[in-house]
Parts: C-alpha cells; sequence; structure tokens
C-alpha cells in the first residue's frame, strides 16, 4: 500500500509570538517533519511527487512532501534553516508581484514577503523550488494587464532564476498569449 503525503503551509512564526491562527510555530513545523521521518517517509520534491503519483501504484513507498503558499519572508526566515537541518524537499509558491515587498496599499497586517535574493538563497540550497502563484489580488485585474504582469515577471526572472526553473513561467506566459 502506497502512501503520499502532502503537507501544505503558508506562514511559519517563531514560536514566542501570540497570535498564530494563520500561521504554524517553527516548533510545529520542526515536529511535523520529525514525525513523518520517524514514521519512515521520505522527502520528495513536489515535481516529483506529482510526476511519480500515479506511477507508484503497488509501491510501499511511503513519501512526503511539503508546499508553502505565499511566499513569505518568515518561510526564509524561520523554516529554511529547519529545512536544511533535516534535507527535506519543498515547493513555495509565491505571488510574484509581492516578492520583496514588507506593506501592501488597503491591506491590515500585511506579512512581508522574501525578495528574490532570499529566493535564489533557497533555490540554491537544492532543497526548494520555487512557483509563481496566481493570488486573489489579481481577481479585478482586466486579462492584458495580468499578462503584462506575467511577461514582467519573467523578465527579471531570466536573470536570477536557472533556466530549468523558468520553464513553468514560460509555458505559462506562452498559453495566455
Amino acid at each position: 500500500m502506497i502512501e503520499q503525503v502532502i503537507l501544505q503551509y503558508t506562514s511559519i512564526v517563531s514560536n514566542q509570538q501570540n497570535n498564530v491562527k494563520y500561521a504554524t510555530t517553527s516548533s510545529k513545523f520542526e515536529f511535523d517533519i520529525k514525525n513523518m521521518l520517524n514514521a519512515g517517509y521520505k522527502s520528495v520534491s513536489f515535481a516529483d511527487f506529482c510526476k511519480n503519483r500515479n506511477t507508484l501504484n503497488g509501491s510501499t513507498d511511503r513519501i512526503f512532501s511539503i508546499v508553502f503558499i505565499g511566499g513569505y519572508l518568515d518561510n526564509y526566515n524561520n523554516a529554511f534553516e529547519i529545512i536544511k537541518q533535516y534535507n527535506i524537499n519543498v515547493a513555495i509558491f509565491v505571488a510574484t508581484d509581492l516578492v520583496g515587498l514588507n506593506s501592501y496599499p488597503g491591506i491590515e497586517n500585511f506579512i512581508p514577503h522574501f525578495g528574490w535574493e532570499e529566493a535564489q538563497i533557497m533555490i540554491d540550497s537544492g532543497l526548494i523550488n520555487i512557483y509563481p502563484l496566481w493570488h486573489n489580488f489579481d481577481i479585478n485585474k482586466n486579462f492584458k494587464y495580468v499578462i503584462l504582469q506575467l511577461q514582467f515577471t519573467i523578465s527579471p526572472l531570466v536573470s536570477v532564476l536557472p533556466p530549468r526553473r523558468l520553464l513553468l513561467l514560460q509555458e505559462l506566459y506562452h498559453l495566455c498569449q
């Protein structure tokens, strides 16, 4: 019997923070990883998880993948050290137009997002893949504006990310033209 698990997180906060309604503490994040490893699960990248999902029938492999949604700065500040410590594969889906922002007009309690430099450091670790994320801030924008934003998103990534990381963005851009 195959066992495949995806653990999804958004924000990883320090253990001292009081309000963790929409976040996970770093100790809980580490606890989850330890439990998966102690239960015999192997960490795989999200891409490998998706590729192998249908080909593992009859296998007894226990695999898990971790996915972060949002690209928050605390993914870098609080989770990245734990990810490296346990050698865990992680996919982070980032809202590309929010990368590096510490505030956003009209949004109270906006959670800061990591920048392209932090993204590159995480990618260079070999443990983290970063993918673009469509988010609610785009809902009221017209389609031509979104395509233009996607084009501007790809341009800076070309100089920052390795070519294999850009494939998904380029495919998305061409599909939308």
